[in-house]
C-alpha cells in the first residue's frame, strides 16, 4: 500500500493533482492464520485521461514487483467503469451561476477556486454534451448536518433539496430564451 504512494510522490510532477487511495482491504477469516490472499480495491483521481492510464499501468507493475519480491503473485485488474475527470464547460458554469443567483442570490453563489478532485457520475453526461457540475448546500450545523460527502455520518438537510431543481430550471428557461 505504502509502494503505491510512491507513485504520486515520486513519479509525478507536484503540480499535477492526482490522487491513489485504497479504500478497500479484505483478508482472512481469523486473527490467528495467515491469509491466502488479499483484496484491495481503492479509486485513482486525476484531471486528465493521460494520468490515469499512467496511475493504472503503474498501480499493475509496483503491485507485481512488490508481491515478487515477497515471492507473491498478484491478479491486477483495473476497472475503467468509473467516470472520467469532471470537466465544466465555462460557457455553461457561467449560465448556472446567474441561474443560481436569480434563486438564492447572488451573496450565497460561491465559485469553488479548484477543481475538485472527486469522481461524479455527471462527468459521463459531460464526456457527452457541455454541462456544469454545481454543489448545493448540504450541511447544517443547527441541525448537527456537517459531516462532508463520503463521510459515514453524512446527512444532507433534505430543505435545501428544491435549489437544485429551481436552479436547473431557471437555467433552462433562460438558455432557452436566448435561442429564440
Amino acid at each position: 500500500i505504502c509502494e503505491l504512494q510512491t507513485i504520486i510522490s515520486r513519479e509525478v510532477d507536484p503540480q499535477e493533482p492526482c490522487v491513489i487511495s485504497l479504500g478497500e482491504i479484505h483478508a482472512g477469516s481469523a486473527f490467528n492464520i495467515i491469509p491466502g490472499e488479499c483484496r484491495i480495491t481503492g479509486t485513482v483521481r486525476a484531471f486528465n485521461q493521460e494520468m490515469r492510464e499512467f496511475l493504472a499501468r503503474r498501480i499493475g507493475e509496483v503491485a507485481s514487483a512488490v508481491a515478487s519480491g515477497m515471492r507473491g503473485s498478484v491478479e491486477f485488474s483495473y476497472g475503467w467503469h468509473g467516470p472520467s475527470p469532471v470537466v465544466n464547460d465555462p460557457v455553461m458554469t457561467e449560465e448556472l451561476r446567474l441561474a443560481a443567483e436569480k434563486i438564492v442570490g447572488p451573496e450565497k453563489v460561491r465559485e469553488i477556486p479548484r477543481p475538485s478532485m472527486g469522481g461524479e457520475d455527471v462527468a459521463f453526461f459531460l464526456d457527452k454534451a457541455p454541462g456544469t457540475f454545481f454543489f448545493l448546500p448540504g450541511c447544517n450545523e443547527a441541525k448537527g448536518q456537517t459531516w462532508p460527502h463520503h463521510n459515514s455520518r453524512f446527512d444532507i438537510d433534505e430543505d435545501v433539496l428544491w435549489i437544485g431543481p429551481a436552479v436547473m430550471a431557471t437555467m433552462a428557461f433562460d438558455w432557452l430564451k436566448k435561442q429564440a
